[in-house]
């Protein structure tokens, strides 16, 4: 999509926000949320609104993988969780939990919020499971992934980008209304 930023604020300066979900908003001139519909009322006089699925800021290695021809298992073996940067940590538990008693590798992306001495105790107790270094993005994690469970968002539009099926997890009113659109 072609964008011409014009009118600069009182600084001189344009402020872009990217956003997933609409969450977060910030007093810029525009804001690019790749959500499939407005989520939060934004006020026009104000901001300028980019909204949809074709504003998706997606990784340039997310090019790479589509378009590697992709050979898929008839069983499940590897699945991979990014549950977002909130989920908490016994939700988090309460899903590999349920993951692994069914003998799967479980890929975790923790999030911002988990502590690693969480990392620590899930991986004593769960011993098929590992979580994503610091990476750049989720790509090769994706790409390596039979099934995705993901929080809906940007990393389900990486999902498809990956080429990998995905299964919404939600947590909030917001994550619901996009799991269903």
């Amino acid at each position: 999509a072609k964008c011409v930023l014009k009118d600069p604020g009182p600084s001189g300066w344009i402020t872009v926000q990217v956003t997933d979900l609409g969450l977060s908003q910030q007093p810029v001139d525009y804001t690019i949320d790749s959500s499939p519909a407005q989520l939060v009322s934004y006020d026009k006089n104000k901001k300028h609104l980019l909204n949809g699925p074709g504003y998706a800021i997606i990784h340039h290695r997310f090019r790479h993988f589509n378009k590697i021809n992709r050979k898929y298992r008839q069983e499940i073996k590897k699945v991979f969780l990014c549950l977002g940067g909130a989920v908490e940590y016994r939700l988090l538990r309460d899903v590999v939990h349920l993951l692994s008693r069914q003998q799967l590798d479980i890929k975790v992306a923790p999030g911002y919020y988990m502590k690693k001495s969480g990392q620590k105790a899930l991986k004593r107790i769960y011993h098929r499971l590992r979580f994503v270094g610091e990476t750049d993005n989720l790509a090769r994690a994706l790409y390596e992934a039979d099934v995705a469970f993901v929080a809906p968002g940007v990393t389900a539009y990486e999902a498809a980008a990956a080429g990998t099926p995905a299964l919404y997890f939600y947590y909030h009113d917001e994550q619901r209304f996009v799991a269903q659109t």
